[in-house]
C-alpha cells in the first residue's frame, strides 16, 4: 500500500458552488443568487462539530495505520474520543484500508479542484483510492439523523469529476467504459443496505453529468436564474425560509392534497363514516409531505424571530419571552449557606444511577465484563418510518399477541 499525503494541488479558497450543495444548485440554480443576498447565519451545530472530530480521528488512524481504540480519551475538535466513536470509526478505517492494494494510492482528507465544473470550485474528500484501472471516492457520514443514499449522489459525483480530471493531468488513462466506485460509510444510521454502501458509475455517465452541472453554473450566473423548489432541494438551503418560490411550492402541495378530500362526499352509497374518513392513501400523502411542510414552517418561524430581533416588523406578531425555569445565581454560595446552617448533602443533591452507555465509557474492561450481562434493551416506542428505513417492521399481529398475553 502506498499512502499519499494531501497533495492534489489547488489554490482555490472559496466557491459558492460547493460539492455538498450540488444537489441544490444543480436543480435550483437561483439558489446561488438567493444565498448571495441572504443574511448570513453563522455558527456551527453540535452535530457538525462532532462530525469534524470523527473525521479527524479517522484521518489520523489511516495516516498512522493505527486503530481508533488507541485514541480513546484523546481530544479532537473539543470532543473526547470514547469507545462508541472508536467503534464506529473503525468500520470506516477498516473499509478504507481493505480497499487499498499494493499498486494503488490512498489520499486522505484531500482538497480536490473541480475547475472543469466551475472555475473556483473545490472540495475536501475524506478518502480517495487511485489505481491504473479505476478509482474510488469514500465519504464518511458520521451523522445518525438523516440517511444519505449513495446512488446518484451528486456530491460524490462532483468529487469524482475533480479526481477524474486530476488523474488525466497526471498520466492516468481511463476509457469511457471505466467504472468509478462511489462509497458512503454511515456507521450510526440504520439502512436496509447496511452502514457501507457503494455505487458504480461509468466515466461516460460522469461526463454527461458534467454537462448538466456546467449548464446549472451558467444558468445560476444569468440575470434571471430558474428556481427548482422541492423538499429535497430546499431542505438545507438557508434561503428556504424567505424564498417565495419554495412557499408557492409548499402551498400548492397543500392545496392539491386537501382538494382530493371533498371528492367522496357525493358518493351517497357509502356510510357517513366512510365518506368523512381519511383513506390510507390520504394518510400516506399527508405524512409524506407533512414533515417537509413542518420543517418549512419551523424555518420560517426561526427566520421571522431573527428578523424581528433586527427590528423588522411582522404584522400581527410580536416577540415575547417563553416559559423559563428558576435557577441558582451562585450554586456554590447556596451550598455554603445551607452547609453552615447544618443542612446535609442528602437534602441538597440527588443521585441518579448511570446508564449502561455511560458506565461502558467510564469503567475498565474488566469492570464492564463483570456487569454487562445485566444490560437489557427494552422495546422502543412504536413510531412511523419510511419504507427505506433500516429497522425491521413491526408485525401488528405479534404486537397485539404480546400485549394481551
Amino acid at each position: 500500500m502506498r499512502l499519499t499525503k494531501p497533495t492534489i494541488p489547488t489554490d482555490a479558497e472559496h466557491s459558492e458552488f460547493s460539492p455538498s450543495g450540488s444537489k441544490r444548485w444543480i436543480n435550483c440554480p437561483a439558489s446561488i443568487k438567493m444565498l448571495r443576498e441572504a443574511p448570513k447565519r453563522g455558527g456551527s451545530s453540535f452535530y457538525a462539530e462532532e462530525g469534524t472530530a470523527a473525521h479527524e480521528l479517522g484521518a489520523t488512524c489511516l495516516e498512522d495505520e493505527s486503530q481508533p481504540d488507541n485514541y480513546i480519551g484523546k481530544e479532537y475538535n473539543k470532543f473526547t474520543v470514547d469507545k462508541s466513536m472508536a467503534r464506529e470509526i473503525k468500520k470506516y478505517t477498516d473499509y478504507v484500508s481493505g480497499q487499498v492494494t499494493w499498486d494503488s494510492e490512498l489520499y486522505i482528507e484531500t482538497k480536490v479542484p473541480m475547475f472543469e465544473v466551475e472555475e473556483n470550485m473545490f472540495g475536501t474528500a475524506d478518502a480517495i483510492i487511485v489505481s491504473e484501472e479505476a478509482f474510488e471516492i469514500i465519504d464518511l457520514k458520521y451523522g445518525r439523523g438523516v440517511l444519505v443514499e449513495v446512488e446518484e449522489n451528486y456530491q460524490l459525483m462532483v468529487y469524482a469529476l475533480g479526481v477524474l480530471f486530476w488523474a488525466k493531468r497526471n498520466g492516468y488513462h481511463y476509457s469511457e467504459e471505466t467504472e468509478v466506485t462511489l462509497t458512503i460509510v454511515q456507521p450510526r444510521a440504520p439502512h436496509l443496505d447496511g452502514p457501507i454502501r457503494s455505487w458504480k458509475i461509468t466515466i461516460a455517465a460522469l461526463l454527461k453529468f458534467l454537462k448538466e452541472a456546467q449548464s446549472a453554473v451558467k444558468a445560476a450566473e444569468s440575470e434571471y436564474p430558474p428556481f427548482g423548489p422541492s423538499a429535497e432541494n430546499c431542505k438545507w438551503c438557508e434561503a428556504s425560509p424567505f424564498c417565495k418560490s419554495y412557499a408557492d411550492h409548499n402551498l400548492e402541495i397543500a392545496k392539491l392534497e386537501f382538494a382530493d378530500f371533498a371528492k367522496t362526499k357525493n358518493e351517497f352509497s357509502k356510510s357517513l363514516l366512510e365518506v368523512n374518513s381519511l383513506t390510507p392513501e390520504q394518510l400516506s400523502n399527508i405524512m409524506k409531505h407533512g414533515k417537509a411542510l413542518e420543517q418549512w414552517i419551523k424555518s420560517i418561524t426561526e427566520y421571522a424571530i431573527e428578523e424581528m430581533k433586527r427590528g423588522t416588523q411582522v404584522p400581527k406578531f410580536k416577540l415575547v419571552y417563553g416559559r423559563s425555569i428558576r435557577a441558582w445565581e451562585d450554586q456554590d454560595l447556596v451550598h455554603k449557606l445551607l452547609e453552615e446552617h447544618g443542612v446535609g448533602d442528602e437534602d441538597i443533591y440527588t443521585q441518579k444511577f448511570k446508564s449502561p452507555t455511560q458506565m461502558e465509557k467510564t469503567l475498565s474492561p474488566d469492570e464492564w465484563e463483570m456487569i454487562k450481562d445485566q444490560v437489557f434493551k427494552p422495546t422502543g416506542k412504536i413510531t412511523l418510518a419510511p419504507e427505506t428505513d433500516g429497522r425491521k417492521a413491526v408485525d401488528p399481529n405479534v404486537e397485539a399477541k404480546d400485549e394481551w398475553s
